[in-house]
């Protein structure tokens, strides 16, 4: 899994130290409420521009959670730039 792959990275290569301070050390652990509901806590969630309504986006092994008006603007994004990613990712295995 990718965790893996960054974990055993070279430790001084720019891009996995980037990665690290992005994704692995903004990691937060989402209690559940009584009701079963995920509470994400309050600096994640401006951090994210999410309010009362969010769109949750199903991502394989995981999900993300967007301000919904963002996802439609990212969404709109990859649809333009459909060609360039299908180029990209035609050398992988997928």
């Amino acid at each position: 899994d990718w965790s893996s792959d960054v974990c055993s990275s070279d430790l001084f290569d720019d891009n996995v130290v980037r990665l690290k301070r992005l994704y692995v050390a903004n990691a937060v652990e989402c209690p559940l409420d009584a009701h079963g509901r995920i509470l994400i806590p309050a600096g994640q969630r401006v951090h994210a521009n999410i309010g009362s309504d969010i769109t949750w986006v199903g991502m394989t092994r995981i999900v993300e959670i967007w301000n919904p008006e963002i996802w439609a603007a990212a969404q709109k994004e990859a649809m333009e730039a459909v060609d360039q990613v299908r180029s990209g990712l035609s050398g992988l295995e997928l």
